[in-house]
């Protein structure tokens, strides 16, 4: 499962918009590189954090038009350990 989590979290990226839809600040998941501290997103602009859970599905055998049960929810280590990438001056630390 570990080696399905990091190909599934090395393909993913994230970007924090503002109400307007610009982008604030951009992050790559996965094992890379840290952002430079100089090229950061201020903390009051990024998440706490961002997760990846997953689980096992079970399948009604006999009924296939029965909804399918989750369970064995397992967490994952965080999504982008690499940090925020700031995008626009509104999410550095001098704005």
């Amino acid at each position: 499962m570990d080696i399905t989590t990091g190909l599934v979290t090395k393909a993913l990226s994230g970007k924090l918009l503002d109400l307007s839809g610009k982008v604030l600040a951009s992050a790559q998941g996965g094992q890379v590189a840290a952002v430079p501290a100089s090229h950061a997103a201020s903390k009051r602009v990024q998440p706490v954090e961002v997760t990846l859970l997953s689980s096992a599905i079970a399948q009604h055998a006999n009924d296939k038009n029965q909804p399918v049960h989750f369970f064995d929810w397992k967490p994952h280590k965080g999504l982008f350990p690499s940090g925020w990438k700031a995008e626009s001056v509104e999410a550095t630390s001098t704005h």
